[in-house]
């Protein structure tokens, strides 16, 4: 799934948590959502602009030498599932777990960090058909869930996919723009009473 749908639907998860009286942090939770796409979008990046400064290849070569890096070169494997892994992630929430049990501050955004990864890990496995994350990384190398359904790929409902993910992404938008104008309309008419004894008082020193 693309990197802001990952953040969207955390958004929504969140809200729906919040619905349930459950006190979620939302800056690490969205950074959790955010973090594991950051090292293939900086290595992508860069290759872009050595292909094109270099000019390692011609242009019909540039998506196959890119396949060929995210799947086999060991720094690329590295960083991209270093935030996608299963087994990574679960040894970051225990111990995260582990340090938030024995009071230290900074165990819970931690906690909510991962839990924004680990949903972006889950959608991204099923989301993928051949190049999802690698599920035992660092155990193995190569082991990826095969899923059905390809967000991008034609030839596995990528285009279908596409569409309802682009329509679900309008609609959180909408509601991400109504939970802001709720908010601000809340806040002030929480401001609105304290300023109008001021605003009597001025008027009654004016008209003696």
């Amino acid at each position: 799934m693309r990197t802001y749908s990952h953040v969207a639907v955390t958004w929504l998860a969140a809200r729906l948590l919040a619905g349930r009286r459950v006190r979620v942090r939302l800056r690490p939770l969205l950074l959790g959502a955010l973090a594991p796409d950051l090292p293939l979008i900086a290595l992508s990046l860069g290759y872009f602009l050595l292909f094109r400064t270099l000019q390692l290849a011609p242009d019909t070569e540039f998506f196959a030498l890119f396949d060929t890096l995210y799947r086999q070169d060991a720094r690329w494997i590295a960083l991209h599932n270093s935030l996608h892994a299963p087994p990574l992630l679960l040894v970051a929430a225990a111990g995260a777990w582990w340090a938030h049990r024995r009071g230290l501050s900074w165990a819970g955004s931690v906690l909510w960090f991962v839990a924004g990864a680990g949903l972006h890990s889950l959608t991204d496995i099923l989301t993928h058909h051949s190049d999802g994350p690698l599920l035992l990384f660092p155990f193995d190398w190569s082991l990826r869930f095969a899923s059905p359904v390809s967000y991008w790929n034609p030839n596995h409902y990528g285009a279908a996919f596409t569409a309802l993910e682009h329509a679900v992404d309008a609609l959180l938008l909408v509601l991400l723009g109504r939970a802001h104008l709720r908010k601000h309309a809340a806040t002030a008419a929480t401001a609105a009473p304290a300023t109008r004894p001021l605003a009597t008082a001025s008027a009654y020193r004016s008209n003696p």
